[in-house]
């Protein structure tokens, strides 16, 4: 443990220690890099042959905290219903998997929590999970106001003093985040039609939001933030269709005009990464594109003979506008207008896919996430397999926490020597040396 290692001029205890600490067994020094298992592992052959031990080095994880960050809009109901209905046993089985990592270390118990931020401006959307009654499971219902740095909240930050900026530091409150990561809204918000369709899509400024709040109030060791996604974060409909003067316009544009928002859901999403990074959390994207979102309505055939592309819906109608652009009558809905390259309508399915051109984009987008983060995405293609997936993912992060070099024989008589290694932000990793006897 004290050998000091030539390339970094670090003792192989710190090493180890760094190794766990930033989940890479490879480390940089200018420009040089250090196989830290490999130098051990040289090591240990030559002071006690190829089989004479086995080491393992290990992260005291106590905590885990699960932070998803998901759109409020109606397409996105089954993955809610399905988190709601499965987070309690999901937040139990984290608990076994810490409890079995850290068994013989310590006696501490593990905690494991659940956070939901939910994109929307309607408070009852966290009701299910509200209902759960479980201390261990937060719902947060954010917007516009939590998002997006304005007018309301441009004044100094408290990390700047009277002579000029100071040195900045973790901001602690929610304003001083806003203005600290400079979270202006990807896209201006005056004369905006659509303000709330933004938000509600925003998943890469929700996840910066959902680092931020974990990070000022849960000290966990290890920290998973899923956005949940159908769409390009700030959503897919482009930018020219939050400025029609009239909503019928707007409407009409968002559905037929298949451009897609790239340069905007880009700087969303790399603001989630910016804030991510400097909180060591872990991103884990969720995928879940599907060409099956229904009408809210089913419609007679007079009620969709004006959802036309030249007028967008019947004024005289009472339904709301978006409804009143969808419909199943095949050759009367926008979505099946060949001009109409925003949505598509499957006439057999009765389904429409909205923005099919997109879905490229926004995987790479949430690809880029999870390789900044040492995370990875999960590709939903059923709904009823999210808590599984999510579960996989968590077991394996938590395994990589760990390094063993050796084999373990608990058949043969062995000497045991034990130590631990501070790591920053005063956590501590435990090593563990069996030299066997023979």
């Amino acid at each position: 443990m004290k050998i000091t290692e030539p390339v970094s001029g670090k003792s192989m205890g710190i090493l180890l220690a760094d190794a766990v600490y930033y989940r890479n067994k490879t480390l940089s020094f200018n420009g040089q890099q250090v196989d830290v298992v490999q130098k051990t592992e040289g090591l240990l052959n030559m002071s006690f042959g190829n089989t004479g031990y086995y080491l393992t080095v290990k992260s005291r994880i106590r905590e885990v905290s699960l932070n998803f960050v998901v759109d409020g809009s109606s397409s996105m109901a089954a993955n809610r219903d399905k988190l709601a209905s499965s987070i309690q046993s999901m937040i139990s089985r984290v608990e076994k998997k810490l409890n079995d990592t850290s068994s013989g270390y310590d006696t501490q118990g593990t905690q494991v929590t659940a956070t939901i931020y939910i994109l929307s401006s309607n408070s009852g959307k966290c009701t299910i999970f509200d209902n759960l009654s479980d201390a261990r499971i937060k719902c947060k219902v954010i917007g516009i106001a939590d998002l997006y740095l304005n007018a309301n909240n441009t004044r100094s930050p408290s990390w700047r003093n009277s002579n000029g900026p100071s040195t900045p530091t973790t901001p602690t409150t929610p304003n001083d985040f806003l203005r600290f990561y400079n979270m202006t809204p990807p896209i201006s918000l005056t004369h905006n039609m659509r303000p709330n369709d933004l938000a509600e899509a925003d998943w890469g400024y929700g996840t910066a939001y959902a680092s931020f709040m974990d990070a000022k109030t849960t000290p966990a060791r290890l920290t998973f933030i899923f956005p949940v996604g159908d769409e390009l974060s700030t959503t897919s409909i482009p930018d020219t269709c939050f400025y029609k003067t009239l909503s019928p316009d707007s409407i009409v544009c968002a559905l037929c005009d298949g451009s897609c928002s790239f340069d905007r859901s880009l700087k969303s999403v790399q603001k989630g990464i910016e804030v991510a990074k400097a909180n060591r959390h872990v991103i884990v994207p969720i995928f879940s594109y599907f060409c099956n979102y229904l009408p809210d309505y089913d419609f007679g055939g007079d009620t969709i003979d004006n959802c036309t592309l030249t007028s967008g819906y019947n004024q005289w109608d009472t339904y709301d506008a978006y409804t009143r652009s969808f419909g199943y009558d095949k050759g009367k809905t926008l979505c099946d207008n060949p001009g109409c390259t925003g949505c598509d309508f499957n006439a057999t399915a009765r389904e429409i896919c909205l923005h099919p051109t997109c879905t490229g984009m926004l995987l790479n987008q949430m690809e880029l996430m999870a390789n900044e983060t040492g995370g990875r995405v999960i590709y939903l293609n059923d709904v009823a397999k999210m808590d599984t997936s999510i579960i996989d993912i968590v077991d394996n992060k938590i395994d990589q926490y760990a390094i063993e070099i050796g084999q373990k024989n608990t058949t043969l008589q062995r000497q045991v020597l034990e130590t631990t290694q501070p790591i920053p932000g005063g956590q501590a990793i435990d090593v563990r040396l069996w030299v066997y006897s023979n």
